[in-house]
């Protein structure tokens, strides 16, 4: 998971309708390709950063002898949801902070529609679910656990 790809493709489990701005025709999407943050969306990335590790110190303070981090080398974004959904993380805030984080530009249709908000309230729950999760993993978290391994 060290390894920071420069662009993850999700295949949406539901395919979503949307018109490229300037065509007037309906389009079909059936995937997005996620790509790494920039400082432009430092504001959006550290809420996600800090939900994460939020919810790993959690899930640490109720395992009485944890003696990893949680981080599994590789970890799914579905885990990752999962973790944070089971912690007293506010997932509420960090969805919203991940739907402007998409709506910045590290998001798109099959690649070349950027996400607004008519595309992202068009998708189902499991796809942004998957979509948070495997960000998280992919550039988030991958960046984090590279800096952690150089400095040993």
């Amino acid at each position: 998971m060290t390894e920071i790809k420069k662009e993850v493709e999700i295949v949406l489990t539901e395919v979503l309708s949307y018109t490229p701005k300037g065509s007037g025709e309906m389009k079909e999407a059936i995937s997005v390709i996620l790509t790494p943050p920039s400082l432009k969306q430092l504001k959006h990335t550290t809420v996600l950063k800090q939900s994460f590790f939020q919810a790993i110190s959690s899930m640490a303070d109720d395992k009485a002898s944890s003696d990893d981090s949680g981080l599994a080398p590789e970890m799914a974004g579905s885990d990752v949801i999962a973790m944070i959904f089971m912690s007293d993380v506010n997932v509420t805030a960090m969805f919203d902070s991940a739907k402007e984080l998409f709506k910045s530009g590290v998001a798109k249709l099959d690649g070349t529609q950027d996400f607004n908000d008519i595309i992202l309230n068009k998708l189902s729950v499991e796809d942004f679910e998957n979509m948070v999760g495997e960000y998280l993993v992919n550039f988030i978290l991958a960046s984090t656990l590279k800096k952690m391994n150089s400095s040993k």
